[in-house]
């Protein structure tokens, strides 16, 4: 009588099968862990980027005393809606028009002659609720004699 054991050759396919399969979910893995880091690694550099522009915008609105008129006129391609100036971004945050734009930054001005307060934030245009950084400040606008 002769027993019948299993052949090399069929133990040596069930353990490629199985090292195939392990690759497999081993590359699986990789190809996640590298898709979540990229998308961390875009978000992180538009809250950089917005954050960079907002604090700019401050920067300008004081050096301008909150006069939205004088903004306008250093940046032509900016919106004004009453008290506030709209600035739309593309992708690669380069100012844009409202249709193409990704990004918007909205600054606020609102106060006397003597003190305003200014609202500054920026969002995903088609995402406004998503708010990416927003700063709020004020502006103190010097007595001076005429």
């Amino acid at each position: 009588m002769k027993k019948n054991t299993p052949s090399k050759s069929s133990l040596f396919l069930i353990e490629l099968i199985i090292a195939i399969l392990f690759f497999t979910v081993a590359s699986g893995i990789c190809i996640q862990l590298f898709s979540k880091s990229f998308l961390l690694s875009q978000s992180s550099k538009n809250l950089s980027t917005s954050s960079r522009l907002v604090s700019n915008t401050a920067e300008v609105l004081e050096s301008c005393n909150g006069s939205l008129s004088e903004v306008q006129s250093l940046f032509p391609e900016s919106v004004t809606d009453g008290d506030s100036i709209i600035f739309y971004y593309d992708t690669a945050w380069e100012k844009c028009s409202e249709s193409d734009s990704k990004f918007t930054l909205i600054a606020t001005v609102t106060g006397d002659s003597r003190k305003k307060d200014v609202s500054i934030s920026s969002f995903e245009t088609d995402k406004p609720e998503k708010l990416l950084y927003s700063l709020a400040a004020q502006i103190n606008i010097p007595h001076t004699l005429e």
